[in-house]
């Protein structure tokens, strides 16, 4: 487990929501193929849970964002001499 961005690390009373869809979305962006399908999706589940968010509707609707979020990471082309990902 790496810790991604501790810039944000904070206590506010109402967090940013695109904080926790970019930083969720990396983590599973940075996930090794090992990782089964299943086992990120429990992660979600509870950290979602941790986070007070339930109910199936919430958690797909969370689970779409990220995905989504994900996939622009995943097509992101590296310019100004970034490594590529």
């Amino acid at each position: 487990l790496v810790l991604l961005d501790v810039g944000r690390a904070r206590r506010e009373s109402a967090p940013r929501q695109r904080w926790f869809v970019k930083d969720l979305a990396a983590l599973l962006h940075s996930t090794p193929d090992a990782v089964p399908q299943a086992m990120r999706l429990r992660f979600l589940i509870e950290y979602l849970r941790a986070r007070d968010i339930r109910g199936r509707r919430a958690v797909r609707r969370w689970a779409r964002v990220i995905e989504r979020r994900r996939a622009r990471m995943a097509r992101h082309i590296p310019r100004h001499g970034e490594a590529p990902a």
